[in-house]
């Protein structure tokens, strides 16, 4: 079937195809879909899961609070879920981060095959390199008994016009891509794959630290991580199935670090066992 992939007609193609969602708003402007679905949590007239599409984001930001470059090539959307939709201890949903960003790989990598495409720990997925998306994760409702799950994806951004910064550390799938890509064309693929994602994360937590490890890009690398007001550095291992980063240190001791912000690794792959 040939689908004008521009956001209203992949919102359709979603409505038409997708057993999961069960609300979705395509907004042409909005200052974060983030804080737009936080606003709808309580509203019963709002099911979820609840899926909110922006053609242009205004004020997007990550991780940290740190702001988001956008253009109309960016691919922005929040997924809104109830806690019985999760099933899982409120606990383990900051690994959500990672079981979405999981779901991104695999799609994008599709696209841009065969160039790499990986997680970054805690929230981030890179492309040849460099930043690509980024996932950031929020409680929303008045018992905070919603998680939104938003996600900035650089399809068609034009990175020409960012800042110089973020030209150095972005990427941006047209440019790998061996044919043109709309901006909205792999979200319908990208909500299916989140859905399988969270199921099998569920379920099945050997199974995805497998998938995790698989991708991770910090894996075999040398690290500094910024954790419980310290840095720790060593070794990365991979990701488990808890979400944790397993660094080893340079004592032999390995830790697991379940929040913290990396702030340097190496270039190159220095550790090959686990």
């Amino acid at each position: 079937m040939q689908v004008d992939w521009q956001g209203p007609d992949a919102v359709l193609q979603l409505l038409s195809r997708s057993g999961w969602l069960r609300s979705i708003r395509w907004v042409p402007e909005v200052d974060s879909t983030n804080r737009l679905a936080k606003s709808l949590a309580d509203q019963a007239d709002r099911p979820t899961p609840m899926l909110i599409v922006a053609k242009s984001q205004t004020q997007g930001r990550g991780r940290l609070g740190r702001s988001w470059f956008s253009d109309s090539g960016t691919l922005t959307f929040s997924l809104m879920l109830a806690a019985p939709q999760l099933a899982v201890d409120r606990t383990r949903w900051p690994q959500l981060a990672l079981v979405a960003g999981l779901a991104v790989c695999d799609v994008v990598g599709e696209v841009v095959e065969p160039v790499a495409v990986q997680l970054k720990w805690p929230n981030d997925v890179y492309l040849a390199g460099g930043k690509v998306a980024g996932v950031l994760i929020e409680t929303a409702g008045r018992d905070n008994d919603h998680v939104v799950i938003g996600i900035g994806l650089n399809v068609a951004t034009d990175l020409s016009k960012a800042p110089a910064e973020v030209q150095q550390r972005a990427r941006s799938i047209r440019d790998y891509a061996d044919h043109p890509v709309e901006t909205f064309a792999v979200l319908p693929e990208i909500i299916d794959r989140i859905a399988m994602r969270i199921a099998d994360w569920r379920t099945d937590s050997a199974a995805i630290a497998n998938d995790f490890s698989k991708v991770c890009l910090l894996r075999g690398r040398r690290v500094a991580i910024d954790t419980a007001g310290q840095t720790l550095e060593g070794a990365c291992l991979g990701i488990d199935g808890d979400g944790a980063l397993r660094v080893r240190r340079d004592d032999g001791e390995v830790v697991e670090v379940r929040s913290g912000e990396v702030v340097r690794w190496s270039d190159e792959v220095e550790v090959h066992d686990g």
